[in-house]
């Protein structure tokens, strides 16, 4: 078309959708970590080393962020009437995708 609409922001539109979210969901994911190659490789070089390792940064936020989403999943399902909510152990995992299917 000659608006410079592309076929997914016609049918958004056809079907009442704001075609902003495309825009949202192809935007590149700055927010998201990446690990530091540089401090990942100085870890790694202090295990063949035989050295006591350190959480990386990358680490450490991944840690707070998942043990902030366990922490938040305990209050839902507490909310909804469970009891034996404190003895429910999630799973101990960096990777937000494996918190979320330990915590359903």
């Amino acid at each position: 078309s000659d608006s410079g609409e592309d076929e997914l922001e016609i049918a958004w539109k056809e079907t009442g959708k704001d075609p902003k979210i495309r825009s949202i969901l192809t935007e590149e994911r700055q927010a998201v970590p990446k690990e530091n190659p540089k401090e990942k490789r100085k870890m790694l070089e202090r295990i063949q080393q035989g050295k006591k390792t350190r959480p990386t940064a990358f680490e450490k936020m991944m840690k707070k962020e998942v043990s902030n989403f366990n922490h938040t999943m305990r209050n839902r399902i507490r909310k909804i009437g469970a009891t034996d909510v404190a003895d429910e152990h999630f799973q101990d995992t960096l990777r937000p995708g494996e918190a979320v299917v330990g915590a359903l």
